[in-house]
């Protein structure tokens, strides 16, 4: 989840975006289909995009909802790192990484997967994670809010994440726009990120994460009933080793799946394992996508269902230039039992029709600018009205303040 450089970041600011589309390549010649009632026709008679598709990366003239019911990725062209997605109901909700940024843990919205709204941050005020995130030191710079996860259970949304230096910590909240509970410490370790919680459906909750500074062993634990405590002597070893990250659970037909990614002849890759068992072991694996370069490695993510039982992977690009860690979104095809990330050969050359409502452009609920760690109150930055940018670099920022 170690991030390489921490790039443009849009705020308060409803975004869309899309490009291409990868099965074992990330091609430039297909769109993405969408959730709910997709009709899909062939190219020479899909509704034609205004602007032609890119041929390389960044070369992006238009992204996300093209109108004409299509879209293209990166849906949101702005850094969304560590992403992680959930639905609930026929609502989606996404979380992104912050790193050493005040409010941290950015939490998104979105009705159709493609348009998303900036709707609040899981930590108001990252210094709870502990004083060197704190204006007077700012010694956590690209540390602090690293990967976590979203969950959703008994009537709770939940976010977990690490933060390397310190650990893991939780917080929950009735309504995912807040407000939400003070960060609760898990584990006050080094050296451990990219966590994940999972409730299962008896009720026991679980937890993995990553301990990168011992050789990035994965563990898995039982928790307590009320979710805020590990139970140390359950926990298990299930992965290790190639620099292993992007831990997320899922329960499908009764399989247990552990995805993650890892580092492959320099690259790195998404990778699934399962087991009948929560505990492991995990003994069937796969690698879920090819190294990709050409389109940043495309990695981290959550894979999530529509009502009308459609897959899809909300994902970030491992690498990036001016847009960091932009978000895409793939669909997923499931073939014996394991997922297909992205289209599919037979879809390459397709257009994807789908129903989708016209692309919202109004402003966030009480949107404002992060500052870097946690800034001196009485110079916090204030909310602001529309869109707006900031550039930041991993360990020195320029910030434009909202009037």
């Amino acid at each position: 989840m170690k991030k390489t450089r921490f790039g443009l970041f849009l705020s308060g600011m409803l975004l869309s975006a899309g490009v291409l589309v990868f099965g074992t390549a990330f091609s430039p010649e297909a769109s993405t289909p969408r959730p709910s009632a997709a009709v899909v026709a062939d190219s020479a008679s899909a509704p034609s995009s205004p602007t032609p598709l890119p041929t390389r990366w960044g070369d992006w003239q238009a992204w996300g909802d093209m109108g004409d019911g299509t879209y293209r990725n990166p849906i949101l062209p702005s850094d969304y790192s560590d992403l992680d997605c959930i639905r609930v109901g026929d609502d989606y909700y996404a979380i992104s990484s912050t790193m050493q940024f005040s409010p941290g843990m950015i939490i998104l919205h979105s009705k159709d997967l493609v348009n998303w709204t900036l709707i609040g941050h899981a930590v108001a005020d990252v210094t709870q994670i502990g004083p060197d995130m704190n204006w007077d030191r700012m010694n956590r710079y690209g540390k602090g809010v690293w990967a976590g996860a979203i969950h959703h259970a008994n009537g709770r949304f939940w976010v977990v994440f690490g933060a390397p230096d310190e650990g893991f910590f939780i917080t929950s909240a009735e309504d995912p726009a807040g407000p939400w509970e003070p960060l609760h410490p898990l584990m006050l370790e080094r050296g451990w990120d990219d966590c994940c919680i999972f409730w299962d459906d008896d009720g026991q909750a679980y937890f993995i994460g990553t301990h990168f500074a011992d050789g990035y062993k994965t563990y898995i634990w039982k928790m307590t009933p009320d979710g805020r405590s590990l139970i140390e002597d359950t926990r298990t070893l299930i992965n290790q080793g190639a620099g292993r990250e992007a831990n997320k659970l899922y329960k499908i037909n009764g399989w247990y799946y552990h995805f993650f990614s890892e580092v492959s002849q320099g690259a790195r890759v998404a990778m699934m394992q399962r087991s009948r068992s929560i505990m492991g072991p995990y003994t069937q694996r796969r690698q879920l996508t090819d190294r990709n370069r050409e389109w940043n490695e495309p990695n981290q993510g959550g894979i999530v269902d529509t009502s009308s039982g459609e897959w899809y992977f909300i994902t970030h690009h491992g690498t990036g230039d001016w847009e960091g860690r932009c978000m895409s979104l793939l669909p997923v095809t499931w073939i014996d039992g394991w997922p297909i990330l992205g289209a599919t050969s037979t879809e390459r050359r397709r257009e994807h029709g789908f129903t989708m409502g016209a692309c919202t452009t109004g402003r966030s609920r009480s949107p404002s600018w992060p500052d870097r760690h946690n800034g001196r109150q009485q110079h916090q930055p204030r909310p602001f009205a529309g869109a707006a940018f900031f550039f930041s670099r991993r360990h020195n920022s320029a910030i434009m303040t909202a009037v």
